[in-house]
């Protein structure tokens, strides 16, 4: 008996978390919609007719979704007590799991009619599918027209591999036909395969150097070992990059365009890049329905042109384009993440190179605007951002609230930093928020915490080796300034001859230490000493 009835147990065990899983499937589901993925869903659904008690299922975990995400949870979790209570005299619940099931089954419908209905893909695929349906049942035109519609839409987004399929299949069609100029068209139909065959070429081979550039870029930025500087120098012979008139489609344009951006990043010249890539750009303006079609790239390659522009200090194109790819739609949460991460990285580089440096904005009401809108982008997308641009959020937030002397802000954020996986983060931005942390508690006075902070700090400089450089000079200095309290002067003086002395290298943090070191000499407020140097530093 007790055998039977632990088996019973287990098979009850067994179905409910099937039953459970199958609800968080659902759950799941509905979180990953967009707006107007679900817009087009209960469109849908409008059109059907008779009763459809799962709106009231899909409205419910949407519900829930929206009111757990209000209460600040990143990633809301299925909690099918509340479920039943909001459906509760509405819904039967024996026929709950039946419903999740359709529902499920509905969600899955309208995204892939909403996917065909974006996708010039799908659209080719599915005219493909009907013109051989067509043929099957004899009705040879009716077939050529559907794949007549196909080869269209294939040359329009340059899909030339599909269009040499649809091509032969009209060959055959044609041949099947008692059309007397079917010699003619047999002739035509060669030549066109001749034509899109020499574009798909045309097409990969810059894709292929493309990626070739990209995959070098990658492992070496600025091509410094001897075996980057030899590939870079093999890449360079490559005919295709020397003549602007090889590259014929839209693909090879951007590939060619691309790839001479990354080289001259790796050559060391910026104002190349640039030129890069807004050649680059001019190319997608010059295929306005690829821009449509693809307007998470648009997106990403802007962002490139952007950060590129940034580099050299030139944010006039940021006035125009931001507003644009704001503006520019998603079509589901991939590109929506990535879309915020470009998007709110740009907005914050402007903010800080521009926006603070007038005297005339309310910079710490927008500052304190800017960070929410990114930690809210940050919870919402967690997952979806990757390491190194977190990071750079996290980063850039310290320093923008240092700036304007937010300083309780400037330990919220290093603490994000510090608190978070070490695990492939930057040591150079985990040393700067510790440096950082250390000044701030300089400037409140918070002595309880100073001391811990100066022994954190110093026995992980120690352990990576790194305490005869920047940062350990730093913390020299630093403690002479908690423990000598009369001589503040003389040893900011030392301190900033010091960070001086410095000043040719690239090092991570030295001019906002710097800065603050000449705001404490010159009794000015950070932001007073940034803009005065902004100043100095205009043409």
């Amino acid at each position: 008996m007790k055998g039977k009835k632990a088996c019973n147990h287990r098979g009850f065990e067994h179905k409910s978390s099937k039953i459970m899983q199958h609800s968080d499937d659902l759950y799941q589901l509905i979180k990953s919609l967009t707006k107007a993925e679900k817009r087009y869903f209960k469109m849908q659904a409008s059109l059907q007719k008779g009763e459809k008690d799962y709106l009231l299922l899909f409205d419910a975990m949407d519900d829930l979704i929206a009111s757990q995400r209000k209460m600040g949870i990143a990633n809301p979790n299925y909690d099918e007590a509340q479920i039943r209570k909001l459906l509760k005299q509405k819904v039967n619940p024996t026929q709950l799991h039946v419903m999740k099931n359709y529902l499920v089954g509905l969600l899955l419908k309208s995204l892939r009619s909403l996917a065909e209905k974006n996708n010039h893909e799908d659209q080719i695929a599915t005219l493909m599918s009907e013109a051989r349906l067509l043929e099957q049942k004899g009705l040879y035109e009716m077939s050529l027209k559907k794949l007549g519609t196909a080869k269209a839409i294939c040359l329009k987004y340059e899909k030339y591999a599909k269009a040499i399929e649809t091509t032969n299949m009209e060959r055959i069609l044609t041949a099947r036909s008692l059309a007397s100029n079917v010699d003619e068209m047999l002739e035509k139909s060669k030549a066109a395969i001749e034509r899109y065959t020499h574009l798909l070429e045309c097409t990969m081979t810059y894709h292929d150097l493309r990626h070739r550039v990209i995959n070098l870029y990658r492992k070496d930025a600025r091509a410094r070992s001897e075996q980057a500087q030899q590939q870079l120098v093999d890449l360079l012979q490559h005919k295709h990059l020397h003549d602007e008139s090889l590259p014929v489609t839209f693909e090879a344009k951007v590939g060619f365009y691309h790839a001479w951006a990354l080289i001259s990043l790796m050559k060391g010249e910026p104002k190349n890049a640039v030129r890069h890539y807004k050649s680059l750009l001019d190319t997608w303006e010059g295929y306005p329905h690829f821009k449509e079609a693809m307007p998470a790239s648009y997106i990403i390659y802007t962002s490139n042109y952007l950060v590129g522009c940034h580099a050299v200090h030139d944010y006039e194109p940021f006035v125009r384009l931001l507003p644009e790819i704001k503006s520019m739609p998603t079509r589901n949460l991939y590109e929506e993440a990535e879309a915020f991460q470009n998007i709110a990285f740009l907005e914050q580089l402007y903010f800080m190179n521009c926006t603070m440096l007038s005297p005339i904005e309310d910079v710490k009401t927008k500052a304190l605007s800017l960070s929410q809108s990114i930690e809210d982008g940050l919870q919402k997308f967690e997952g979806l951002i990757v390491t190194s641009r977190r990071l750079s959020f996290f980063h850039n937030t310290i320093v923008m609230f240092f700036a304007i002397g937010n300083y309780d802000e400037v330990l919220r954020w290093a603490a994000k930093i510090l608190s978070a996986d070490a695990e492939g983060q930057r040591r150079e931005v985990l040393r700067f928020a510790r440096l950082v942390q250390l000044i701030v508690y300089t400037e409140k006075g918070e002595h309880l915490y100073i001391e811990n902070a100066f022994k954190n700090f110093e026995y992980h400089l120690k352990k990576e080796e790194k305490k005869e450089e920047f940062e350990g000079r730093a913390i020299y200095h630093l403690r002479k300034l908690v423990t000598n309290r009369l001589n503040k002067k003389a040893i900011l003086n030392q301190f900033k001859t010091e960070l001086d002395g410095l000043s040719l290298y690239k090092i991570p943090g030295l001019e906002e230490i710097t800065i603050w070191v000449e705001s404490k000499l010159t009794n000015k407020s950070f932001l007073e000493v940034l803009r005065q140097r902004a100043r100095i530093a205009q043409p």
